[in-house]
Parts: C-alpha cells; structure tokens; sequence
C-alpha cells in the first residue's frame, strides 16, 4: 500500500468520525451532515488542478472496498475521472454500495463521456471546470451529461468559475437536472486567499470557491433570469434526487425531515430549522410559531 493511500485512507476516516457526530446531534453544528463527498483520487493528473500529483491513483476494486470501510457508512458520492485505469471495476462496486459515482477532473470526450454513463455515472462534477471545452466539434464530456435525462450536472454558480453566460445556456438545457456547488474551501496554508470571490493558491490557481449556497440561488436567479421558486430547486430537490434523499428531504411535503431555511423578500436566509430546531434565528420565530423550541 502506497504511503499516500495510507494517508487518505487515515483521512477518510478521521472525517468519517466527525460526520458521525453531526449525524448524532444535526443541531449543534446548525446543519445536517448528508455524508461525505471524495473528489478524488481517481482523477486525470492532467485535469488535476490543485490536487496534490503524488495523492493521484489508479482506481481499483481494493481501493474501492477500503474506501468504503474507513469512510464507515458515510461515503454518499465520489468523483473519478471515468479514463482513470480500474474506474470500471470501482464505479461497479461503488453503485452497488449505494455510492453515487460523478464525473470529473477529466479529459474524456463526448463518447467516454456516454461511456462513462452506462457505467453508472449520475453526475457531473463542476461543469465546465476541469474538463476539456465545449467544443463544437470535439464536445466534452459535458454535453453528454447535458444530453442524457438520467443525469445531472453540478455547476459552481459564483460568476467567476463559470461565466454568467453559460450558466444561463447550462440552466435552459437543463432546467430541474442543475445541482448548484460551491466548492467552497477555507483558504488554509500558506499564499492561499480569498481573492475576487475564489481561493486561490501562492501561483494564483483557483483552489476553490468562496461561495454560500444563498448566494448560489440569488445568482441562479440573476444569471438565467428566474424566480426564486424556480431558482431554489436547484438547491433542494435537485441535490436530493441526485442523493436519492428526495424521500427523505428537499421538498416541504409530509412525513420529510423537517430540516428548512425560512428566506426574507431580498432573498436572504434569516432563519434556519433543523429537525424541527431553530438553529439560526430563533429570536425571529419566537411566538411566530408555537411548536419549534430553540
């Protein structure tokens, strides 16, 4: 076993712990841990970006069934670039664990891409980043997650990872198959900042995003020019259908969690509900409604 591998795993599992205890108690920490999300490191060192050269690995069964073990029950999803050597073995494994598999960090093309696909790819990791072009005669991998209905597409909706633009042609192709990201990353270490709205590393690559997802909703709407009720989807229902949650969460409906953010006319979150908690705003509700305790 590779020293890097032994040091992921060690993190896989120190993370794990610490989902664990969100999952105990959602309320302490003010949100509600839906498990955890490994972007990497089954990518193409090509599209790495700020992924470290030597953590990058070949995708095997083994390391699959490892993965799974120290994430102990909390792994929901895990992006590998589908080219990656043993992808095909791993996504196997990983679906028939319940792991959502999405694609990223990638130079596939539109045919790895349909590919990738049949594989058991859901999902798409960051449109647009990371992944070759557009292109309108070698289309990326991209335009077959566009393409097939069985999908969906992340996208980092901060203005500066994608242009406003495309987020609006990526929302008219996609309507309720758009997941908003933020990739956001606390700008740790030494030379990395925020700066115009992204972390960015000591040579000034992107690390990462520094959005919220309230502001991820505001700019849906501005960009592709919708209401909040339409906006806001691609922030609930969408990612829990991604998850397979939408029984569980995303939609005020009966018998789902009660897990809500209560939004004022400017679009802006003034109150959070946790397991029928107020965790944020409580001197807000109080009165307003009678059963939450805070």
């Amino acid at each position: 076993m590779t020293a890097p591998w032994e040091s992921m795993l060690h993190a896989a599992s120190e993370v794990a712990e610490a989902a664990h205890r969100l999952f105990e108690a959602p309320e302490a920490s003010g949100a509600r841990c839906l498990g955890l999300h490994f972007e990497g490191p089954f990518l193409n060192p090509k599209f790495r970006r700020v992924h470290r050269h030597d953590w990058l690995l070949p995708a095997s069964l083994g390391r699959a069934k490892e993965l799974i073990e120290a994430s102990r029950g909390t792994l929901v999803m895990v992006t590998m670039a589908p080219e990656t050597e043993g992808v095909a073995e791993a996504t196997d494994f990983f679906h028939g664990q319940g792991v959502v598999c999405s694609a990223g960090h990638t130079a596939a093309r539109y045919a790895r891409g349909v590919e990738a696909i049949e594989l058991g790819f859901r999902t798409l990791t960051h449109a647009f980043n990371a992944m070759p072009p557009l292109d309108h005669r070698e289309p990326s991998i991209l335009a077959a997650f566009i393409e097939d209905e069985r999908t969906t597409v992340q996208a980092i909706c901060d203005g500066h990872h994608v242009a406003p633009v495309m987020i609006d042609i990526l929302y008219r192709s996609l309507r309720e198959r758009l997941v908003l990201a933020t990739d956001y990353t606390a700008p740790v270490g030494n030379g990395h900042r925020i700066e115009g709205g992204v972390v960015r590393n000591e040579d000034g690559t992107i690390a990462g995003s520094a959005l919220h997802c309230d502001a991820a909703v505001r700019n849906l709407m501005s960009f592709a020019r919708i209401p909040f009720e339409t906006a806001i989807v691609a922030a609930t229902r969408s990612p829990a259908r991604l998850l397979g949650l939408e029984r569980e969460c995303g939609s005020l409906l009966p018998d789902k969690r009660a897990d809500l953010s209560l939004w004022n006319a400017n679009h802006e979150v003034f109150a959070t509900i946790v397991d029928a908690r107020a965790v944020f705003g409580a001197e807000h509700l109080r009165g307003a409604i009678p059963t939450l305790s805070s």
